[in-house]
């Protein structure tokens, strides 16, 4: 992008994790990756390509849920923390309702 406001972030060095992201605006953007992907309706009237590509994305959905579970941080971090102050746990309860409440 030619926005000079972008910022890059490698993925490789900040692996899935809880962010501290949620409420409306996390949900805000999951809506907008499938609204914007034209997933109108229900699934079984999208054609072949938008079944599978929505199934794709589901999957990404489910995927980056399981390992923010997995690598959850419990508490607010103080900012002048080192990164390695505190332990990552896995957080059973979100797992439940991100993943594993949803068996398809």
């Amino acid at each position: 992008t030619n926005d000079p406001d972008a910022v890059y972030i490698d993925l490789a060095l900040n692996p899935e994790a809880n962010t501290g992201y949620v409420g409306d605006g996390a949900r805000r953007v999951w809506g907008a990756i499938y609204s914007e992907n034209c997933f109108q309706g229900p699934l079984e009237k999208l054609c072949t390509a938008e079944r599978s590509f929505f199934r794709l994305l589901s999957g990404l959905h489910v995927s980056i849920s399981a390992q923010i579970s997995a690598n959850f941080y419990p508490r607010p971090m103080p900012p002048d923390s080192p990164p390695d102050a505190f332990a990552w746990d896995p957080n059973l309860e979100m797992f439940m309702r991100t993943v594993g409440n949803w068996p398809d």
